[in-house]
């Protein structure tokens, strides 16, 4: 009796082994997929902070020596299309300085952008900064 469960228990594991090694590699497979995907998000998730980070800083840089300087010559405290212009492309070179050759390579690589388009994207991320500032100030809050 021992013997014939034996065999019956031998044969059921060499019918069975390819299933369970497709199994094995199909699991590998997709703890493989999951670790890339793990890893990029990480990536992604520490780019964009440190790049939120950078536009935040730049901003704040800006607002307090450009911006300033613009404003003294205009009687009502508001920039001109020109000045407001200059501010805005001082606040681009002051983030690309930032982040570095390296930071604004990893961006691009990152984010999947073309380099011709770093600019806007870039440009776009400091409105909103300059916009969310605007807006804490306006409902009494300091400024970050």
């Amino acid at each position: 009796m021992k013997e014939t469960l034996a065999g019956l228990a031998v044969q059921a594991l060499q019918l069975m082994s390819p299933v369970i090694l497709l199994l094995i590699a199909w699991l590998s497979a997709k703890a493989a997929q999951w670790i890339g995907a793990h890893v990029q998000n990480t990536r992604t998730r520490a780019v964009l902070l440190r790049l939120n980070d950078a536009v935040t800083q730049a901003v704040t840089a800006i607002e307090q020596t450009a911006v300033a300087a613009a404003k003294k010559p205009n009687q009502n405290s508001k920039l001109t299309a020109n000045a407001a212009s200059a501010v805005k492309a001082a606040a681009l070179d002051e983030l690309k300085s930032h982040l570095g050759p390296k930071g604004v390579a990893e961006v691009i690589a990152v984010l999947g952008i073309d380099g011709s388009e770093l600019d806007k994207f870039l440009s776009t991320r400091i409105e909103a900064a300059v916009y969310a500032e605007k807006q804490s100030l306006s409902f009494g809050q300091t400024a970050p």
